[in-house]
């Protein structure tokens, strides 16, 4: 399932850039999302305009129906791998999963623009979920919530930049 999404971040974009490289901005979010449990910022490595993170999360909310059959809600954790160009505001993300691996495919791709004391950020990316009959469903659930916790997040982020500031 291709997927594409812009949300405005209510801060500007350098400040949104340095903010995704920091621990705090990490244990921020997790006070301001409630689907998601505090993310566990892995590893952040910054050279020559490039910052690399690896992010785990772990999912908190409820599975409904046929996906509890087949998942368990307590291996839902994955790693987000980010490789972003602050020249360019472009970053290449991995969605690898914990467990799950097998079922489930997702990368991304987020462009963040500068609208002066705002950041519009971009991402478009494809989600594929390889479980027979519930796959296309599957798919619709996972994206339909991370789009809502994009713009939970857009918010949290916009809000950690006034701290900084």
């Amino acid at each position: 399932m291709e997927f594409t999404a812009t949300e405005v971040i209510p801060a500007p974009r350098e400040l949104v850039l340095d903010a995704l490289g920091t621990r705090e901005y990490y244990e921020f979010l997790a006070t301001k999302v409630s689907t998601i449990e505090q993310p566990e910022l892995l590893s952040v490595e910054t050279s020559d305009g490039h910052i690399s993170l690896r992010v785990r999360y772990a999912f908190a909310g409820e599975l409904s129906g046929p996906a509890k059959m087949v998942i368990d809600a307590s291996k839902l954790t994955w790693v987000i791998e980010t490789r972003l160009e602050k020249a360019t505001s472009h970053a290449v993300l991995d969605i690898i999963p914990d467990h799950y691996g097998d079922l489930v495919v997702a990368e991304a791709e987020v462009d963040f623009v500068d609208r002066g004391v705002e950041t519009a950020e971009t991402i478009t990316g494809s989600l594929e979920v390889k479980i027979p009959l519930l796959g296309a469903t599957a798919e619709r659930v996972i994206v339909d919530g991370l789009l809502r916790h994009l713009s939970a997040e857009a918010e949290a982020l916009g809000a950690f930049c006034q701290q900084m500031k």
